[in-house]
């Protein structure tokens, strides 16, 4: 289940109006205007999916990215952007990204990504469910 998010941006707009959506969807959300604030709180923290800006002062989303998976940290990775381009998007995917949103996003976008999280994180739970049972 989809419990702990973090929300990385810039914008104050941006992030106020994500975290609204990740709340009303039941999820606890933590803040973070820059990426570094995230990397900070990694080793006390984990969480279910992180919902980060491409353009950020200092690390950049697809830099944080490519972070992450060096750190064999494998949390669902949501970029969105007010710069989408065919060529960043393509760039997310090949890096692992879970998702990618342009700006300006509806609340349905953001609710679709995050059921389509808690999917998977239901099939990877019933996979693991009917491994163990052959293994017995």
């Amino acid at each position: 289940m989809v419990a702990r998010a973090v929300v990385i941006d810039d914008e104050t707009e941006v992030l106020d109006l994500i975290e609204q959506i990740l709340k009303e969807e039941g999820l606890s959300v933590k803040r973070c205007t820059r990426a570094e604030e995230l990397l900070d709180s990694l080793p006390e923290q984990s969480f279910d999916i992180i919902i980060c800006d491409l353009i950020l002062p200092g690390i950049s989303g697809l830099e944080l990215l490519d972070m992450l998976h060096s750190m064999h940290n494998e949390t669902p990775f949501v970029l969105i952007t007010g710069y989408a381009s065919l060529d960043t998007a393509i760039q997310a995917v090949n890096r692992g990204a879970f998702h990618y949103i342009k700006k300006p996003f509806t609340i349905e976008e953001i609710r679709l990504v995050i059921n389509r999280l808690r999917q998977r994180q239901d099939l990877l739970a019933e996979v693991r469910s009917l491994k163990e049972q052959v293994v017995r």
